[in-house]
C-alpha cells in the first residue's frame, strides 16, 4: 500500500480525476478535499492494519498524507494532524477489501453518560434497576451521570458480542451517539467546547443489567469483554449536525429506539465542559451520550437479548453498526495447533514473528533479529510443534523495546 502512495505521488500530470465508483479508476490520489463528506473506517489487510477512506457506496481506498505519502493506519494520525489535516490527505484509487476493525480504539476508558433522555430516565427509574436513583424518586438528573467503560471492550461492526451467559441473564443494547475529541480540553467553557470535537461515531453500550442492579456502580455491568460496540465508521464532525440528528436502535429488524439528539438533556458542549473542568480529555477520547427510550428492561415483560438477536443502531451520515449476540469464541485466546493448545496473543502491525516462550534457553544460533517493529505474535505452550526440533528455540528474538 505505501508503495502505491509512493507511485502514485510521482505522477504529475493525469488526463482527469478518478471517481471513487469507477470499477477501474486510476491508480492514483484524489485530494480529500475534493471528495465531500469522508468516512474513515479502520481495516485490517495482509500487510498489516489501514485507515481507509469509505464512500456512499461502502467501497474503502486507502488514506495517505501528500506530503510524506506514508498510508494512514490510525485514526489518531489524522486527529492529531489538526483542522489542515484534509489539506494533507489523499485518497488512492484502488478499492481494497479487508476485515472491519473499529474506526478508533481510544487510549483511555470511553466516558459514558447515563439516563441522558429525559424518557429512558424515566423507564429506567421504573425498571427496579437503577441502584443510583434519587430518595424522593425524581429520574431527571440534575447534572450528567458519568461512567467509564474500557477500551478493551471495544469491539467493531460485524464483530459478535459474548453474552457471558455465565455471569448474566439480562442482557440489553444501548445505542448512543459518541464523540471523538480532536484537541486538548481542559477546563473549557460550553462556548469553547465544540471546537475540540474532531467527530462523532455509533457505539452499543451493551449492559448486563442485573450486575449493573448488584453492584450499585456501573462498571462492571457495563465494562464486560465485547461490551462496547464501535463504528462502522467515524465522520468528521462538520459532516454532523450533532444538535439535530436521528439515533435509532433495531432488534431482529424490530425498530426498538427512534429518537432525536435534540432531545439530550445534556448536550455535547455541556458535557465536555462538565467533564473537563476536572478532567483533561486528550485527543482521541471518546465519549458516549446516553441512550434514549427503548430498551429492553423498558418492556414488560423485559425483552433481554439472546444469543442469535442482531442489533442494528444506525443515524443518517453515521452508517449502521450491527452485531450478532454470541457466543463468541476463543475468549481464552487459546488456538489448536497440531495436538496442543496455544495461547495467542498479537500487537504491533507488519510482518508476523512468532515468540515461543517458558521452554528454556534457546541456543544462540537460532536467534535471528527481525527488522524493527514488527508484528508481534506471542505463544505460550508446554509442546508447540514450532520448536520441535529444537526446545527452547525463540524464533527470532524481540527487538528492543518491543512488547511481548
Amino acid at each position: 500500500m505505501g508503495d502505491q502512495c509512493a507511485r502514485n505521488r510521482a505522477l504529475t500530470s493525469w488526463k482527469r480525476e478518478p471517481s471513487l465508483t469507477d470499477k477501474n479508476p486510476f491508480p492514483i490520489l484524489v485530494p480529500i478535499g475534493l471528495v465531500g463528506a469522508v468516512r474513515f473506517a479502520r481495516i485490517h489487510i495482509k500487510g498489516g492494519v489501514r485507515v481507509y477512506a469509505v464512500d456512499e457506496h461502502g467501497t474503502g481506498r486507502e488514506v495517505c498524507f501528500t506530503d510524506t505519502g506514508v498510508p494512514v493506519s490510525d485514526l489518531r494520525q489524522i486527529i492529531d494532524a489538526g483542522p489542515e489535516a484534509a489539506a494533507r490527505l489523499e485518497i488512492g484509487g484502488t478499492a481494497v477489501d479487508g476485515r472491519l476493525l473499529a474506526p478508533h480504539i481510544p487510549a483511555r476508558n470511553i466516558f459514558c453518560v447515563g439516563r441522558n433522555y429525559s424518557e429512558h430516565a424515566q423507564e429506567f427509574a421504573r425498571s427496579g434497576f437503577d441502584a443510583t436513583g434519587s430518595p424522593d424518586g425524581q429520574h431527571m438528573p440534575e447534572h450528567p451521570v458519568v461512567f467509564t467503560k474500557p477500551a478493551a471492550s471495544v469491539i467493531a461492526s460485524g464483530d459478535v458480542v459474548d453474552p457471558h451467559t455465565d455471569i448474566t441473564s439480562a442482557l440489553d443494547h444501548e445505542g448512543e451517539i459518541g464523540v471523538i475529541i480532536g484537541r486538548r480540553a481542559s477546563k473549557v467553557s460550553r462556548d469553547e467546547a465544540m471546537d475540540h470535537v474532531w467527530g462523532y461515531t455509533l457505539i452499543n453500550d451493551v449492559t448486563a443489567r442485573d450486575l449493573q442492579r448488584d453492584h450499585k456502580q456501573w462498571f462492571i455491568g457495563k465494562s464486560l469483554d465485547t461490551f462496547c460496540p464501535m463504528g462502522p465508521w467515524a465522520v468528521t464532525a462538520d459532516e454532523i449536525d450533532i444538535h439535530d440528528l436521528r439515533l435509532q436502535t433495531r432488534v431482529n429488524g424490530e425498530l426498538r429506539q427512534d429518537t432525536n439528539t435534540s432531545q439530550l438533556i445534556f448536550d455535547v458542549a455541556t458535557i465536555i465542559e462538565t467533564l473537563s473542568a476536572g478532567v483533561t480529555l486528550e485527543p482521541g477520547g471518546v465519549i458516549a451520550t446516553g441512550t434514549p427510550v427503548g430498551v429492553g428492561i423498558g418492556f414488560d415483560p423485559p425483552k433481554y437479548l439472546t444469543t442469535g438477536d442482531q442489533v442494528v443502531v444506525s443515524a443518517p451520515g453515521l452508517g449502521e453498526l450491527t452485531n450478532i449476540i454470541g457466543p463468541a469464541a476463543g475468549r481464552d485466546r487459546l488456538r489448536p495447533a497440531a495436538g496442543a493448545e496455544l495461547f495467542v496473543e498479537k500487537s504491533g502491525q507488519g510482518s508476523p514473528v512468532v515468540l515461543i516462550h517458558g521452554l528454556g534457553a534457546p541456543p544462540p544460533s537460532t536467534i535471528r533479529r527481525p527488522p524493527p517493529w514488527p508484528s508481534i505474535t506471542r505463544c505460550c505452550a508446554t509442546t508447540c510443534p514450532a520448536t520441535a526440533a529444537h526446545p527452547g528455540t525463540a524464533r527470532p528474538a524481540s527487538p528492543a523495546g518491543s512488547r511481548s
